[in-house]
């Protein structure tokens, strides 16, 4: 028998089915039917408050040659079922893992489903396609389908894809862009009016989101100058250009060094959060909804010994947005308390010796969210198997060897056999390795494997940027000042092409529709002259 991982709300109702098989009374020879016993722990009704985790033991007797089906009735949803015992799921905040199936749409075609791949999806769940509900169809806790209507597709544009796990488009889920555009063979790039923006200071890491409402995505950069440490705040004009927010940049204590994006008090507003390597700690700033932001109670938080990189994800399943940060040796594990404050979670996974960036997944198929992350000595990749609680376990063959000198990490599923997969780009052997996951918390390298790209590749941003409906990569190059598009062929292999945009000492990159033509746009650090290249596709 197993115990449940999460609380039973009152809201959902656990039920068994035993079919007994191989039985026939009639039969003067046959036995007589099995006794079947079925049993739940607590059998009484409970009643569940919001932090609180109940045990759910289901135990089955007597049902070794039988069918056993087990339904649930309410939010949620189950896993690990046999003919003893299953695992109850409460609702969680979801991950949407990329690509979307499809990843794109041509402007005026017909209606389609979408199929959205991903981690922790309530039975209840609601696909979202930029903010309005889609008619939605539960497959399990890893997969939702939805109808996409001709009428959401008219015209060019990109639309944003979410999963809501609660009732009016609450505990939603990381974004997913979904370009609606026609196929392109080749990319063509062109600066955007005014690119690229001055913003003085000491620039390093940047994420984009949507911090004012209006549907039209936004950037946040940290500013690491030590005199004046802060995040400068852009908001998109839907034009490619950018106006600078009210109060930005927002001062902060510390120097930053990583920033990112997330609701991290469930208001539906995006948050930000630092991590500063000089004071050994993490700072949340609130959004106010119109690109302003408020220090969260509890800053500064403390985060380890030098946190740099960060990743997002609901660790311990409770509804809540977490945060891992990785450290000199170790990651440390940000709990969210639902208000923008953090507990540290006890027992920080070791991650070898400098770790450096972190992604997330569900590597091994049990519904709780996993973490790889990108070590330097030897270079390679650490696999981290949630528990479900805000703990890890090392996976099986990990660490994986990676190159030379393992840099950035994204995860997503390259081969469409609904397992998630890692790229992951070598700075001194100038490559990206793709390795495609087993689904049991391995990984093997794809054919064709590492793929050659520019020289100090680094950042790496996911989209179908030529929308044929396949992922695709795009890789900044930090030692010649280009970057990479690997056309992704749908089999884990990838052609590549360099772009002729050119910047100087490229840093962190992020992908958006910043002009709203449909096609996915670029934004680059130059981390020399402390300005953001806006990249657009014609």
């Amino acid at each position: 028998m197993k115990r449940a991982q999460r609380a039973l709300p009152a809201s959902a109702a656990l039920m068994v089915i035993v079919l007994v098989c191989g039985c026939s009374p009639s039969s003067p020879t046959s036995l007589p039917p099995p006794v079947i016993s079925v049993s739940l722990t607590p059998a009484e009704q409970q009643t569940i408050q919001q932090n609180q985790t109940v045990g759910i033991v289901a135990t089955v007797q007597g049902s070794s040659n039988n069918a056993v089906t087990w339904s649930l009735s309410g939010s949620g949803f189950l896993s690990n079922q046999s003919a003893t015992s299953v695992t109850y799921n409460a609702p969680s905040v979801p991950l949407v893992m990329p690509p979307l199936l499809p990843p794109s749409a041509a402007p005026g075609g017909a209606g389609f489903t979408l199929t959205v791949n991903g981690v922790g999806f309530a039975t209840s769940a609601t696909v979202m396609f930029n903010g309005a509900s889609l008619a939605t169809t539960f497959v399990s806790g890893h997969r939702l389908t939805a109808d996409v209507l001709a009428a959401d597709i008219v015209t060019a544009g990109t639309a944003s894809i979410t999963v809501a796990n609660a009732p009016g488009g609450g505990l939603r889920s990381n974004p997913v862009y979904f370009p609606i555009a026609m196929r392109e063979a080749n990319l063509a790039l062109v600066q955007a009016a005014g690119s690229p923006f001055p913003l003085g200071g000491v620039l390093g890491d940047m994420v984009s989101a949507d911090f004012n409402g209006d549907g039209i995505p936004d950037l946040a950069l940290a500013n690491a100058l030590t005199t004046a440490p802060g995040i400068n705040i852009l908001l998109g004009k839907g034009d490619g250009t950018f106006s600078t927010a009210n109060g930005s940049p927002i001062p902060i204590v510390a120097s930053p060094f990583s920033v990112g994006a997330g609701d991290f008090n469930n208001d539906r507003k995006m948050d930000l959060l630092t991590t500063s390597q000089p004071a050994n700690s993490a700072a949340v700033f609130l959004a106010n909804g119109d690109g302003t932001f408020t220090p969260a109670a509890g800053n500064p938080i403390p985060a380890g010994q030098s946190p740099s990189y960060l990743a997002l994800g609901d660790f311990n399943g409770d509804g809540k947005l977490d945060v891992a940060v990785s450290n000199t040796n170790s990651l440390t594990i940000l709990l969210g308390n639902g208000d923008g404050t953090f507990t540290q979670a006890p027992n920080p996974p070791a991650a070898a010796t400098y770790p450096a960036t972190v992604t997330v997944g569900d590597f091994n198929g049990d519904g709780n969210l996993d973490l790889a992350v990108t070590v330097s000595h030897p270079s390679g990749v650490v696999v981290l198997l949630g528990n479900g609680d805000g703990t890890f376990t090392p996976a099986p063959g990990s660490p994986i060897p990676v190159g030379f000198f393992a840099t950035g990490i994204v995860a997503a599923d390259f081969n469409n056999d609904g397992k998630a997969d890692l790229a992951v780009s070598d700075g001194i052997g100038n490559t990206v390795s793709i390795l495609l996951g087993n689904g049991d918390g391995t990984f093997k390298a794809a054919s064709g494997s590492p793929v050659p790209v520019g020289h100090g590749p680094f950042t790496e941003v996911l989209g179908d940027f030529n929308s044929d409906g396949e992922l695709d990569l795009a890789v900044v190059n930090l030692n010649d000042n280009t970057v990479t598009i690997l056309f992704g062929n749908g089999d884990g292999t990838f052609s590549a092409t360099t772009s002729p945009v050119i910047v100087n000492q490229p840093g962190t990159m992020v992908t958006a529709d910043f002009n709203g033509d449909g096609r996915l746009d670029f934004a680059i650090v130059d981390g020399f002259d402390n300005k953001v290249y806006v990249v657009l596709q014609q």
